[in-house]
């Protein structure tokens, strides 16, 4: 502190810690401005080395640019893009989703987020995106070919078809690309005349490169599989059966409930034929013959010869499938016609994906029993069943509801089914197959020889194993049935076991 003669005190280092105070505050907009415009340039050099396809260059300069403005949103786009076209699709999904939290309104996120979807192959999701963003830009040519690839994908061939045409019609520079997509799509949709229609033309027009040999290559399956396809269609099968409780009954229909409490061998024979008169989706007709028959060692009264014809149409518009049946068949046992049928079954299969399949089926049916006319009426049904398939495995869950009508009362009865199975392939080539229902079973009358009112409940479990031998359409199958019936009759309870061996060819 200094005091000069007849002066004031001066504090020197308070005014000087002013002074360096208010230069630092005037100096920080410079220092800041300096930053933003060091940050700023790596961003245009980080985007102009993006768009000339420079990418490790891109995310050199961009990575630069984020350290001067980490809360950017147009640096974390251009750099998200940049990992997504060098494949670093972890890095891309961070900084794509970082950019649309900071601005979601920047041009084009909504595209680069779908295709990033896209290539993390999850379609269904990618083509919402896409579908949101031809929303926000009808022209937008290629989020509508991407979505076009989604639903091809996804085996949605029809649908696909229409995005493939309109981008074809958008842009010439793809129309090569849509037209390929197009002929595959008309051909797991069946229409193979029109795929190669497409196909060949691309052939002549293109010069060469992998697109062309992509198409030489479809033309030779699709005239292969041409060639494969056969209108006729042959199964011929026999087995034998050990049965330890033999019951009147066919393949598909049991005809007596009365059990014999004898066990016999039987051998059986099975004939089935299929001719397709029409085939091109999304419509079919084809015509069938099927032949059952049995004989029996020791109970010959109880040899049986089932007749049936195959009458079905069906239509087809993905992803459901509706098919019409009509279906007569004759049974006779110990050469006296027993049994005339006829049935009508409609049927709806939903392919819900890949994996999965959903039938919804009912039928009615007219039936005439020549030696017993007071079961004489009609049967109405109906059937939910699942299918799943994933590799070597196949599950299948069903529930059905039945409906009796028949000419006395207490021959009528309502019926519920639970029905399941699953496949699994074991070493060497061997299909495992176990399956069981359970059936809950009431008549509608007093029983007139009994003098109660009949309610029956039967378990059902099987398992089979099979083995292709031959590679040609032969299987050999080796298995055990296993069936229990309880009644409020007691005469009507019985168990029943079967071991059987059958072995079949396709034609």
């Amino acid at each position: 502190m200094n005091m000069k003669s007849g002066g004031k005190m001066t504090n020197v280092p308070f005014i000087k810690n002013l002074l360096v105070f208010v230069i630092f505050i005037l100096l920080i907009p410079g220092i800041a401005n300096t930053s933003f415009q060091k940050g700023g340039a790596y961003y245009d050099l980080g985007v102009f080395a993006f768009e000339d396809k420079k990418y490790e260059e891109a995310q050199t300069y961009l990575t630069k640019a984020l350290t001067y403005m980490p809360n950017d949103p147009f640096c974390h786009f251009y750099i998200g893009r940049t990992y997504l076209e060098s494949g670093k699709l972890s890095l891309a999904r961070k900084h794509l989703y970082l950019a649309k939290e900071l601005n979601p309104h920047i041009y084009g996120l909504t595209y680069e987020l779908a295709y990033l979807t896209f290539k993390e192959k999850k379609y269904a999701r990618a083509f919402q995106l896409f579908e949101q963003n031809i929303k926000k830009n009808p022209k937008h040519v290629l989020s509508r070919y991407h979505a076009a690839i989604c639903l091809f994908h996804l085996k949605q061939y029809p649908k696909a078809l229409l995005y493939f045409k309109k981008s074809s019609e958008q842009s010439p520079y793809i129309r090569n690309n849509c037209q390929y997509y197009m002929a595959i799509c008309y051909t797991q949709s069946g229409n193979t005349d029109r795929s190669l229609e497409i196909l060949n033309h691309l052939k002549n027009q293109l010069k060469s490169g992998q697109l062309k040999d992509d198409v030489l290559k479809w033309i030779q399956l699709i005239e292969k599989l041409k060639k494969k396809q056969k209108p006729f269609q042959l199964l011929v099968k026999t087995e034998y059966q050990y049965n330890d409780n033999v019951l009147l009954q066919s393949p598909d229909m049991e005809m007596e409930d009365q059990d014999t409490d004898q066990k016999d061998s039987i051998v059986s024979a099975y004939f089935s034929a299929n001719y397709t008169f029409f085939k091109e989706k999304p419509l079919h007709f084809e015509t069938g013959y099927r032949h059952y028959q049995s004989f029996h060692q020791d109970l010959t009264e109880y040899n049986m010869v089932a007749s049936t014809l195959v009458f079905n149409m069906g239509y087809q518009f993905e992803p459901i499938v509706f098919n019409l049946g009509y279906i007569p068949a004759h049974y006779w046992v110990d050469t006296e016609l027993f049994i005339r049928r006829h049935r009508f079954k409609p049927e709806l299969i939903w392919t819900v994906h890949e994996h999965m399949h959903y039938a919804l089926s009912a039928y009615y049916e007219k039936q005439t029993w020549l030696q017993n006319h007071e079961k004489d009426g009609h049967l109405i049904s109906m059937a939910n069943d699942f299918y799943y398939k994933w590799k070597n495995t196949f599950i299948v869950a069903g529930l059905s509801a039945e409906e009796n009508h028949a000419s006395k009362q207490d021959q009528s009865f309502e019926q519920l089914k639970l029905n399941a199975g699953i496949s699994v392939m074991l070493p060497w080539k061997v299909k495992c197959h176990l399956s069981g229902f359970y059936v809950s079973k009431r008549y509608q009358g007093i029983d007139t020889v009994y003098g109660v009112k009949r309610k029956d409940t039967k378990k059902f479990l099987g398992l089979t194993f099979a083995k292709t031998l031959l590679d040609k359409g032969d299987l050999l199958k080796m298995g055990y049935n296993y069936t229990e019936n309880n009644s409020t009759i007691n005469d009507l309870d019985y168990q029943k076991h079967i071991t059987l061996l059958s072995y079949e060819i396709k034609y």
